[in-house]
């Protein structure tokens, strides 16, 4: 069980070696694919939106691994595309890919170990993302729209409004906040939850 990627890699989807996963098919992929099953006011794709987690966890102050983990949150999507939350609760076979995709994922650019106080942070950011998202992009939306869904009510929204871009710029978009953040792993540059180890992954 096997998708072949831009880049020509077989990811085995059942048992996915880290050494499958490349930045750039993460990238292409996750530019390509549209927020909310496209049942949006414009395209707006899952790699605009993992960029906006990245920055939100920048601006609190994550480490370079935690703004890393923030970024790659949704790999598995460039894989498996984005399954409404909805249908993901009806299928476990899909959850347990999902799990594995992302796991090789962590492994491959060295976050598996991440501090579980960044890990919820991100996933405060990734609601403060969808959050935002409902309010700028969903039909009938608005500053409180999101509340209506039980997870979100007590979410507030970034106060910057949303941009969507076409897919190639999302993709550059990525890419740029990929290497900023690896220039800063390079460095040394540490901040608030760090891993156990900060070591660039090999690519």
């Amino acid at each position: 069980m096997w998708i072949q990627t831009l880049s020509g890699k077989r990811v085995n989807l059942g048992s996915p070696n880290p050494s499958q996963i490349i930045i750039g098919d993460i990238a292409h992929g996750l530019s390509n694919v549209c927020r909310f099953s496209g049942q949006i006011q414009r395209f707006y794709s899952v790699a605009q939106h993992s960029v906006h987690v990245a920055d939100l966890a920048r601006g609190a102050g994550l480490s370079p691994a935690g703004q890393l983990y923030a970024l790659l949150h949704d790999a598995s999507e460039a894989y498996l595309g984005d399954v409404p939350s909805p249908v993901k609760a009806l299928c476990d076979s899909y959850m347990d890919i999902e799990r594995r995709v992302m796991l090789a994922v962590e492994h491959k650019f060295g976050i598996a170990n991440l501090d579980v106080s960044a890990v919820k942070m991100v996933h405060h950011f990734d609601k403060v993302a969808l959050a935002t998202e409902f309010r700028d992009l969903i039909s009938g939306g608005g500053e409180k729209h999101h509340t209506t869904w039980d997870s979100l009510k007590d979410v507030e929204t970034d106060p910057k409004a949303i941009r969507a871009d076409f897919p190639a710029a999302a993709q550059f978009g990525f890419m740029e906040k990929y290497h900023s953040i690896m220039g800063m792993l390079d460095a040394g540059v540490h901040g608030s939850w760090a891993t156990k180890s900060e070591e660039r992954p090999a690519l």
